[in-house]
């Protein structure tokens, strides 16, 4: 979210969300469209290093916009075979996580409750 922000503000599309550049990009904004290419080329990035040191079968997207948006998951998905050796990349599944946003606070209420 913030870095999207971020990054938008440096291209001169300032007072934007994250969210409304998605919506632009969906809508077909080019500048909206090359920051998420941007960020999926940046996700995608630091997934094929994980994934080329342990070779998971799943990665979880998560957070406010990695849970959220279905757009940013497809491009990532689109950009890993850069990033991902074919043997690693073979059966690796890429999905947004189900708890949203709260996720990392939903797991550690989970976590004190099972203490």
């Amino acid at each position: 979210g913030p870095y999207l922000a971020r990054r938008a503000r440096e291209t001169g599309h300032s007072g934007v969300t994250s969210h409304d550049i998605f919506e632009a990009a969906r809508a077909g904004h080019h500048w909206a469209r090359a920051l998420v290419l941007e960020a999926a080329e940046a996700l995608a990035f630091g997934i094929g290093a994980a994934a080329c040191l342990c070779n998971p079968a799943l990665v979880i997207l998560g957070g406010g916009i990695g849970a959220g948006e279905p757009l940013l998951t497809r491009a990532v998905r689109c950009a890993l075979p850069r990033y991902v050796m074919e043997q690693n990349l073979r059966g690796l599944r890429v999905v947004r996580a189900r708890l949203g946003y709260d996720a990392g606070v939903r797991g550690a209420v989970a976590l004190a409750m099972e203490r």
